[in-house]
């Protein structure tokens, strides 16, 4: 029998060992294949003051180089690698966050290839606890438990039935967001020391939050049977625990979509006043172009982790891990309060001189400008050593690329630099307060299209030692190039009695327009010069302009039409002429008028008017309608009855024609609508030598003369020709 059972043992031991063998081998291929594909990071080493791995003695974090060509001079932090181990990274005392700022923290994260297998995950952690770099769950005997990724309290004890006690070994003053790999829900007789149930009643892989240090995370469980009894001398009660998982995130379509092999980005958003906002997977892993990602908005609860009221936390990430383990490695993008700054890309369409937002159009071989803005806010050092990894659409031909600093500088880019729509260019100046801004300008047109061309978004990055940032451009679409014509179908031109309303109808076509997403089509309305509200044409191509009677002046209205895409085409302009009768009248004419006071010379003379005359027409019956003016004049005398020896004459350039009791003609015009609204200034065209002067003749003698003058309209042209 004993020789049975020690040959038994001696099988299982040899199967163990090849299973632990083919492990370390997957574990190690996958740590070479996350290096070799590690996005751009940050410098992690010791010349890193902000942030560190070397944190405690029972951590196994290290920094190793990223092996990835597309991203060098990339560090990263490996936290933990094999069984049984705890791994933390700790921000300094010079990295602490400011409560009081808005912060961001980007990062990316990779947590093995192990699908179900995997064990146990990562932990983004915010703490004040009094241990510092070394702060760590409390454990008595043994490795960190694997469950307690590293923050959590550590439910070893059988015995204990006060979830403050499990609180108290938990990293203190503390919240803590986790990436949990490993389902730890075990839940029977034998669960009490096994520190294995947080998870109980959760998906496997989830991301959750909680406060380690409070009691409240835990929920105890009581396990009553004769085998504790018999353990503890007659006590036959037992405890475990369970952890409330807050803002609980789990993919139900990828159960295993943490450890998946892949490299996971997250951004930590933190506002003043304790507002978190955490975004993950918000980056594709290939292209790191931006993606919906799963998040959750949390209000943090600063009197626990910030009592002392210092306005700083510590933050960091933990690790731990049991017999199952995986990968842990986190690339840092950036420090909170190192370096602050902005990166983001607009496009313009320079053709139509308007900025095209995520899902808008341009048109085939459009101008168009990448600016590529970059925006120093704040920090502790500038933002030094920066190179530009510019990723344009290949729907773009590029044909100029500048940057251009705050400071005035200029820096030229080789467009033979530019290969396969990339550039990587080292900028020539640091960002910082003096100098906060550079811009990198690509100038060039949109691709010849002859169908709808959807362009997706590109990334481009922006990477140093301290601070990496990424910017996209929209996605858009080309349309081809589109044939407009437009016809109006109703009454044209329109002749109207009264102020009554009409509608002008028409259609527009538009030709060549093989687009999978057709340009919107409006018609522009103009009327007399003034841009009315733009229609809609509707699918079949007909549109419908209303006008108002109160729109419509008397005489001849213009109202022209154009139709236009969204995309620039527009057709060539319609006129439709609407006529309302109207009339002929005098607008403005003074009742009293001067000539100049003159010093009589003995000869004839033409004496000229003050400025108080007004005479203007208006005629409003429609362009082309003719019109004579026609004056004459009673006989000028002095209070006394003396007669003047002269009269009004109307002078032109070519002639003198006297005014006398007959109505004379002098003025005859056809009416332009488009000048002055059919007005017509007569004062306005005199000069001080023509228009109504009066003539005294050698024999006048010096006095007060006063007369009277009437002037006339006629709606026909009469025999004197307007010369002005």
């Amino acid at each position: 029998m004993g020789a049975k059972r020690w040959l038994r043992l001696t099988l299982v031991v040899v199967v163990a060992g090849l299973s632990w063998h083919g492990w370390c081998v997957a574990h190690a291929d996958d740590l070479g294949t996350a290096l070799a594909t590690a996005p751009h990071g940050i410098v992690l080493d010791k010349t890193n003051p902000f942030v560190t791995t070397d944190t405690t003695t029972k951590s196994a974090a290290t920094v190793v180089e990223s092996t990835n060509p597309n991203s060098p001079g990339t560090q990263v932090a490996a936290l933990t690698n094999g069984p049984d181990q705890f791994g933390s990274m700790w921000s300094t005392r010079q990295g602490l966050l400011d409560l009081n700022r808005d912060q961001t923290i980007s990062m990316w994260m990779y947590l093995g290839n192990s699908d179900a297998s995997a064990g146990e995950g990562m932990a983004f952690v915010l703490q004040n606890d009094g241990r510092g770099l070394d702060a760590m769950p409390l454990q008595r005997k043994g490795p960190i438990a694997g469950e307690t990724l590293g923050v959590w309290g550590v439910d070893e004890d059988p015995r204990e039935n006060n979830s403050s006690q499990i609180a108290h070994t938990a990293i203190q003053k503390s919240w803590a967001l986790e990436f949990d790999t490993q389902w730890n829900g075990e839940s029977n007789e034998m669960s009490p020391s096994k520190a294995n149930s947080f998870d109980t009643g959760y998906p496997a892989m989830h991301i959750a939050s909680n406060y380690p240090g409070k009691s409240s995370t835990y929920k105890l469980n009581t396990v009553t049977n004769s085998f504790w009894g018999s353990l503890f001398g007659g006590h036959r009660h037992a405890y475990y625990y369970n952890m409330w998982h807050k803002n609980i995130v789990y993919n139900a379509n990828e159960p295993n979509f943490l450890s998946n092999g892949q490299w996971h980005h997250l951004t930590v958003r933190y506002q003043k006043g304790g507002v978190l906002m955490y975004n993950f997977d918000d980056r594709n892993p290939q292209t790191h172009a931006p993606q919906p990602g799963m998040g959750r908005t949390i209000t943090l609860d600063l009197n626990h982790l910030d009592p002392q009221k210092t306005g700083k936390i510590r933050w960091g990430l933990t690790s731990a891990t049991s017999d199952q383990y995986e990968n842990h490695l986190v690339v840092l993008e950036n420090i909170p309060g190192m370096v602050d700054v902005d990166a983001e890309t607009t496009m313009t369409d320079l053709d139509r001189q308007k900025v095209v937002k995520p899902g808008g159009q341009v048109k085939s071989k459009s101008r168009v400008q990448l600016d590529y803005q970059l925006a120093y806010r704040s920090g502790k050092q500038a933002w030094a050593d920066i190179v530009a990894h510019l990723k344009v659409p290949k729907d773009i031909d590029v044909q100029e690329i500048k940057i251009a600093y705050s400071k005035g500088e200029t820096q030229p880019v080789m467009l033979t630099d530019f290969t396969d729509n990339e550039l990587s260019v080292q900028l020539k100046s640091a960002l910082s307060e003096e100098n906060p801004t550079a811009v990198i300008k690509v100038v060039g047109r949109a691709k010849d299209v002859a169908a709808t061309k959807a362009v997706e978004a590109f990334t481009s990055k922006f990477t140093s030692p301290t601070q990496v940032s990424a910017a996209d451009t929209p996605n858009f679409i080309i349309n081809p190039n589109a044939r407009l014509s437009l016809k109006v179908t109703s009454e044209n031109p329109v002749n109207l009695a009264g102020h009554d309303d009409i509608t002008v109808e028409g259609k527009a076509k538009l030709k060549g327009a093989d687009t999978e997403f057709p340009p919107l089509v409006r018609v522009r309305p103009q009327l007399n010069g003034k841009m009315l509200s733009p229609v809609a044409v509707n699918r079949d191509g007909v549109f419908r302009l209303p006008i108002s009677g109160d729109q419509i002046r008397r005489g001849t209205n213009q109202l022209t039409l154009v139709a236009a895409t969204n995309m620039g085409d527009e057709s060539e302009q319609v006129s439709v002429p609407i006529t309302l009768a109207g009339t002929l009248r005098f607008k403005a004419i003074s009742t009293r008028s001067t000539f100049k006071e003159t010093a009589l010379t003995g000869a004839t003379q033409n004496v000229q008017r003050e400025a108080n005359w007004l005479l203007s027409i208006q005629d409003d019956r429609g362009t082309d309608e003719p019109w004579t003016l026609t004056a004459k004049a009673e006989p000028f005398k002095t209070a006394a009855g003396q007669k003047l020896a002269g009269n009004p004459v109307y002078v032109d350039t070519y002639r003198t024609i006297p005014i006398g009791a007959e109505a004379t003609p002098i003025l005859t015009r056809k009416t332009d609508d488009s000048v002055a609204d059919g007005t017509y200034d007569v004062v306005k065209n005199w000069t001080p030598e023509t228009g109504l002067l009066l003539a005294i003749g050698s024999g006048a003698t010096a006095g007060e003369y006063q007369g009277t003058i009437t002037w006339g309209l006629t709606n026909a042209p009469g025999y004197v020709v307007d010369n002005d």
